[in-house]
């Protein structure tokens, strides 16, 4: 609406000319240019006019109306855009002619992943404008993709070690994104495993946060014997005194093992058996907790060496009613030894429990069969002598007899007294003989004469002999 003064119109009669404007003034002019015409009417019909324009200009911009709200989505499947649509805005113009709207991106975009505005601008046919914005936030909430997991492994212990080293390939991930996801396993390729089943967990990560995993396993076999050390050399030994048997005792091999742990050594037979004669392998085997096992081998060899068989004095004897008297010695030459070794063991019989001294003795050279050399003693306390039983002496290894063949062994009874004693050989009838010396006192090495003279008694005495 344009309203407007005047104009003042006069006239040459006195009399004020009527002035009328078409459009008039407070007319409502629409947009653009209107002429307008003013007229002066006087009294007589004379006429005189003027004119100008209105020019209506719209500088209002045009209203929006229902602008999108902002709009947050994950990218479409397997993909790293989302293909966002939404309803335009709407808008209204002072002008009355409907606006132009537009949005940029346009409603049906591919949106890269992340936040982006979006204007939508209003313009009318006069150039005005308006525009409304809000964003699309398109987020990557899809896992990657992980491909070529390796397959489960199993494998065996590095030679000597309780570990092995273990590597594979992959795995390969690839994401939505179009970026390449991070992959790690856990433990990681390259690691020493120890026995046993291990889970490999491998994680693939992308920029975004999502995660994907794959899970093999590793197996690492203990495949490796166990190594034994300190096997048992052979052994050789006699019979037990008076046994078909003996007992052999030996330290049990030292096993070790690539898995750290001590295996388990069992020998067969046992150590601490009772061997019998002849030879018997035996076999320790070391066995390991996987199964695993190893063995050594070795022989114990037992031999009746008994080559002094048990001599009975008494039946040489005519009388044997009578008592063995104190200081009596009695030398056997008759029961040679027969081969070379020493002295392991006496066995012997006496009517008294009494101390005694076992020997062995050897003839001097030159053939006098009266002087003899004594080759070793053993002194046997009467408490290993029990009267009218048969008993076994065993001799310390540190107090054992050498001897060689041709050696003869014999005994001195009780605590002999010095002086003149009674020394006897076996033979068709008992001889007395005069030792120069105590037998008591007798070092091995010495050596003594005997001369003859009778007596009684009965005794029984054997020397085993074994191996040196």
């Amino acid at each position: 609406m344009v309203v407007w003064q005047g104009p003042i119109a006069t006239d040459n009669s006195g009399v004020n000319p009527t002035v009328m404007c078409d459009p008039a003034s407070g007319t409502d002019f629409i947009i653009g240019k209107a002429n307008v015409t003013c007229s002066a009417l006087d009294g007589f019909g004379n006429v005189n006019n003027c004119s100008f324009y209105v020019d209506i200009k719209d500088n209002e911009n045009p209203v929006l109306e229902s602008c999108p709200a902002n709009q947050t989505t994950n990218t479409d499947p397997g993909q790293p855009t989302a293909m966002i649509e939404w309803q335009e805005p709407i808008a209204t113009d002072n002008s009355g002619l409907k606006p132009t709207v537009m949005c940029d991106p346009a409603s049906g975009t591919d949106f890269v992943i992340g936040k982006r505005n979006v204007t939508c601008t209003a313009l009318d046919g006069f150039g005005n404008a308006n525009n409304c914005s809000f964003y699309i936030d398109i987020k990557d909430n899809e896992d990657p993709v992980v491909a070529s997991c390796p397959a489960n492994q199993t494998t065996n212990t590095d030679p000597g070690q309780p570990i092995a080293m273990v590597v594979w390939q992959g795995p390969i991930a690839t994401d939505n994104s179009g970026l390449n996801p991070t992959v790690m396993c856990e433990p990681a390729s390259g690691t020493d495993f120890v026995i046993g089943i291990t889970i490999v967990t491998c994680t693939a990560v992308d920029g975004f946060g999502n995660v994907n995993i794959c899970s093999f396993y590793v197996d690492v076999k203990d495949n490796g014997d166990p190594v034994l050390e300190s096997c048992p050399a052979n052994q050789t030994t006699n019979t037990d005194p008076g046994q078909p048997t003996a007992m052999i005792v030996w330290q049990e091999p030292i096993a070790t093992d690539n898995s750290g742990l001590n295996p388990t050594v069992k020998c067969d037979p046992a150590s601490g058996t009772d061997f019998v004669i002849g030879k018997t392998n035996v076999t320790c085997t070391a066995l390991d907790g996987f199964g695993n096992a190893n063995n050594c081998s070795f022989y114990v060899h037992v031999k009746d060496d008994w080559c002094v068989n048990v001599v009975h004095v008494g039946p040489d004897i005519q009388d044997h009613s009578g008592t063995l008297r104190n200081g009596i010695v009695f030398i056997m030459p008759r029961h040679v030894i027969e081969c070379v070794g020493v002295v392991s063991s006496w066995e012997f019989w006496t009517g008294v429990s009494a101390t005694f001294r076992a020997m062995v003795f050897r003839p001097e050279s030159g053939g006098d069969p009266t002087k003899w050399t004594i080759v070793g003693i053993n002194d046997i306390p009467a408490s290993d002598v029990i009267a009218n039983q048969r008993s076994i002496y065993v001799v310390p290894s540190n107090d054992q007899i050498a001897v060689q063949i041709g050696d003869v062994i014999g005994v001195a009874v009780g605590q002999v007294s010095p002086g003149i004693q009674h020394f006897y050989i076996s033979g068709t009838d008992l001889t007395r003989y005069t030792i120069m010396s105590d037998p008591s006192t007798l070092m091995a090495g010495e050596t003594f004469v005997t001369n003859h003279g009778p007596t009684t008694a009965e005794i029984t005495l054997a020397a085993k002999i074994s191996a040196p």
